[in-house]
């Protein structure tokens, strides 16, 4: 080195490092965090819609409609939405997590009450139910953020409030159930 010019010690560069090993230990959990709460977010949204959707379609037709993507299914209007959906039960969550729909009888008649499950891509498990007669007439919301959920392979009307479909809780309340 010439005269006057001085460089960084091995313990300054030390400290450096240490200081940015720290804010990253704080920044990662933070990021992957709010990483899951957006796909939460994502799937509870996408039920949102498919609950609008049915309800609008209800309003048309006097029942709920099927997944799918011809007549009277709830993809008839919107093809790429379709796509979205699926009448099959997934057994766990996947990287690509198709909406499940399914209907049930309500009071004696077809089609009056429906649910949709998705699987966020943070694996938690999201659902809404919607009756359209009877004593337990109304909307529902579903959430269980622990890794043993799954779905039921069809819809129980009503659903068990304050109870679960394996751990989580229905409400009606969408708000206490974290949508």
């Amino acid at each position: 080195m010439a005269d006057g010019e001085e460089g960084f010690t091995l313990i300054e560069l030390m400290v450096v490092v240490l200081i940015i090993g720290i804010l990253m230990a704080i920044a990662i959990p933070t990021f992957l965090g709010a990483k899951k709460s957006a796909q939460d977010r994502s799937a509870q949204s996408n039920l949102k819609a498919v609950l609008t959707g049915e309800i609008a379609y209800y309003d048309s037709h006097g029942v709920y409609a099927q997944a799918g993507s011809g007549p009277g299914t709830l993809g008839e209007s919107d093809p790429e939405f379709a796509q979205l959906l699926t009448s099959s039960a997934p057994s766990s969550a996947s990287t690509t997590n198709p909406i499940y729909v399914a209907l049930a009888s309500a009071s004696g008649r077809p089609a009056q009450a429906f649910c949709a499950f998705e699987y966020s891509s943070g694996g938690s498990l999201f659902g809404v139910e919607a009756v359209a007669i009877g004593a337990s007439m109304g909307n529902y919301f579903y959430a269980d953020e622990g890794s043993s959920a799954s779905v039921p392979s069809s819809c129980s009307v009503p659903p068990l409030l304050g109870g679960s479909v394996s751990s989580g809780i229905w409400s009606q309340n969408a708000k206490s159930a974290g949508f």
